[in-house]
């Protein structure tokens, strides 16, 4: 998987192995503080029980002593391991986090503990660095559970304080944030044009751009040619273009001279296609309405139909008591009668 989630950032496979699941747990605590926006504020203090380590909001002050600012309220985290057992005999480890402020009256705002069993913890964390990174990002996991618990439970409260506390803006520009932020932004832009524009917006972001041309011009150029790929699969054999950004403009390019070679089409249909259409379409399911009707009812509605056909050409029949004379069945005219006897 890319090297580009929050753990990745803080350690790779060659530490992550020789640590123990204490070693771990912290390790997997410091990214979560890091992905919350905190900054290291001083080394960590490691003791044969536990482990501290202090956060800031502000970022780290330059390395000269006369620009050193002293931050009004910092994050201090300890992390406790399994000394003693439970009722039920499992082990847990410890971990609390609270604000520190400057003038060391020793009080504690906003604390958080957290109890964490060793059994689930060597469930989650047995794997190596990429089976991890991977666990925290499935939804509803036993890793994701504990990955928000740090960075939701923990992590968030104690953020928006210290921000007040230090007059930091809590909500950060789109300059301040994290690397995989900026990409996963820059991603979701739909056309390039837009693209092209935030890469002249700052030398930043055009190093940025640069750098990751690979994934985000690539993405573009993928989205043009989707409609014809043939015909730009053709045009990419021929063309002697290396870079991605150079070849989605050629795209676009080729896809504008495309469209003008091809005929307009008609918005609507000559009348005689649509009438067509239209009986194709009466036709089909008139059959499909048929089909579902049952045998019984198609065969009486055939012979109702073929009776009306029948009694329609048919001479009417006379009763049976009747004369013929009532009826005026076979009688002859009166003025036949005369004909016949002018040209006897």
């Amino acid at each position: 998987m890319p090297k580009c989630s929050p753990l990745h950032k803080v350690t790779d496979d060659a530490r992550w192995d020789t640590e123990d699941l204490f070693g771990r747990l912290c390790i997997l605590t410091h990214a979560a503080f890091l992905y919350a926006g905190f900054h290291p504020s001083a080394a960590p203090a490691a003791r044969p029980w536990s482990l501290s380590c202090s956060y800031s909001v502000l970022p780290p002050p330059p390395e000269t002593a006369a620009e050193r600012h002293q931050d009004a309220a910092t994050i201090v985290l300890r992390i406790y391991r399994p000394w003693g057992r439970r009722r039920r005999g499992q082990a847990h480890m410890s971990l609390r986090a609270h604000v520190a402020t400057a003038d060391n009256n020793g009080g504690r705002y906003m604390e958080h503990r957290e109890r964490l069993h060793r059994a689930a913890l060597e469930t989650i964390l047995s794997s190596g660095v990429d089976g991890v990174a991977r666990a925290i990002r499935v939804p509803g996991s036993a890793a994701e559970r504990l990955w928000n618990c740090l960075t939701d439970g923990i992590c968030r409260g104690l953020f928006l304080y210290a921000c007040e506390e230090n007059g930091a803006p809590v909500m950060p520009d789109f300059a301040s944030l994290p690397v995989d932020a900026k990409l996963a932004i820059l991603e979701k832009l739909e056309d390039g044009k837009d693209l092209a524009m935030a890469e002249c917006a700052s030398k930043e972001l055009s190093s940025l751009v640069a750098g990751h041309g690979s994934d985000l011009w690539k993405a573009k150029y993928e989205d043009v040619i989707r409609p014809c790929p043939n015909y730009f699969g053709n045009h990419a054999a021929t063309a002697n273009v290396t870079r991605w950004k150079e070849r989605y403009v050629e795209a676009r390019r080729s896809m504008s001279r495309f469209r003008e070679q091809q005929p307009v089409e008609m918005d609507h249909p000559t009348p005689y296609l649509s009438w067509m259409h239209r009986r194709m379409i009466w036709n089909t399911r008139n059959v499909v309405r048929e089909a579902q009707k049952p045998t019984a009812q198609r065969r009486a509605e055939v012979d109702e139909k073929s009776h009306r056909r029948s009694a329609g050409r048919a001479v009417a029949k006379v009763p049976k008591r009747a004369t013929r004379k009532e009826h005026q069945a076979g009688a002859v005219q009166l003025s036949s009668l005369q004909y016949q006897r002018k040209h006897r």
